[in-house]
């Protein structure tokens, strides 16, 4: 049972979750410190409090997490602008790419970290070796 709040910390470094990312996924508006904890609570003991597509959310990004290792940790300091325009050049077929600046599309709008984690995911899986070497020429560039 969650008593603490070290306990609900343990719980989210476990799940790899948020704080915020509950509230947001629970649409707490809420200011009052009593409500927002008691939704995180109960999403953290009872799972099935979640949809389905917010649960595939987060286990993605525990996935996401893991591919990581695998692309140059720099790649969320690079502008979305660059990020965009190297995924208009490589992966323009991703629906990130598609429909960064469409309001109409709530999941995908101004979402930095999915385009953050497609564009290392593209980086880790794609061939391409021109995508790497750019990638990996912005990130020296802005090094110095």
């Amino acid at each position: 049972m969650l008593k603490t709040k070290q306990d609900l910390n343990k719980q989210l470094d476990v799940r790899g979750i948020t704080y915020h990312e509950i509230l947001e996924s629970v649409n707490i508006r809420s200011k009052k410190k009593r409500i927002r904890q008691k939704a995180v609570k109960k999403v953290l003991t009872n799972g099935s409090f979640l949809t389905k597509n917010q649960a595939e959310t987060f286990s993605q990004k525990t996935i996401r997490k893991e591919e990581a290792t695998n692309s140059p940790s720099g790649i969320e300091k690079l502008p979305v602008t660059l990020l965009l325009k190297l995924g208009k050049s490589y992966f323009s077929d991703e629906p990130i790419i598609k429909y960064y600046y469409h309001s109409t599309k709530p999941d995908y709008y101004k979402n930095k970290e999915i385009l953050i984690a497609v564009t290392k995911d593209q980086y880790a899986k794609n061939s391409d070796q021109q995508l790497k070497t750019d990638i990996d020429n912005e990130l020296q560039k802005r090094a110095k």
